[in-house]
C-alpha cells in the first residue's frame, strides 16, 4: 500500500535523486516533453523571466514589471490555445484573455517608465531586517 505513490510518481516520469538531498525531479524524458510542448515552453519562458527580474525595492515598479511578464506569458499561452485548441469554449476564453491582457500590457508598458523615476518604496524594505531578527 505504501509503495503505490512511488510507482505512480515513476510512471509520471519523476525520479528520486538521493545523491543531492531527497527530492523529486523530472526525468530527462519528462523534461524533453515539457520543452517540446508549446504551452510549457511559454510557461517556462515566463517563469525564467520572472525569476530573473531584480526587485528594486519600489513595490509599484516591481509589481508592474512582474505583472507585465506574467501577462506576456498568459498571452503566449492563449495564442497557442487559439491556434491549436479544439474546444470552442476554451478558444473563446483564450481570445478574451488576448483582448483584455493586450490592453493591460499596453497600460503597464506606459506606466513602467514613469514608475522607474519614482523613489524607492522603503517602508517594507526598512522593516525586513527587523522581521528577520524575530
Amino acid at each position: 500500500m505504501l509503495i503505490i505513490p512511488f510507482i505512480a510518481l515513476g510512471a509520471m516520469g519523476f525520479t528520486a535523486d538521493v545523491s543531492e538531498n531527497t527530492y523529486l525531479k523530472p526525468s530527462t524524458t519528462a523534461i524533453q516533453k515539457m520543452q517540446d510542448d508549446p504551452l510549457m515552453a511559454a510557461m517556462n519562458k515566463m517563469m525564467k523571466e520572472m525569476h530573473a527580474q531584480q526587485m528594486k525595492g519600489n513595490t509599484d515598479l516591481d509589481f508592474a514589471k512582474m505583472l507585465r511578464i506574467h501577462h506576456q506569458g498568459a498571452l503566449d499561452m492563449a495564442k497557442v490555445e487559439v491556434e491549436q485548441g479544439k474546444d470552442a469554449v476554451m478558444k473563446n476564453i483564450a481570445q478574451k484573455i488576448i483582448d483584455s491582457q493586450t490592453k493591460e500590457a499596453a497600460q503597464l508598458d506606459q506606466l513602467i517608465p514613469t514608475l522607474q523615476s519614482d523613489a524607492k518604496n522603503t517602508t517594507l524594505c526598512a522593516r525586513l531586517p527587523a522581521l528577520e531578527k524575530r
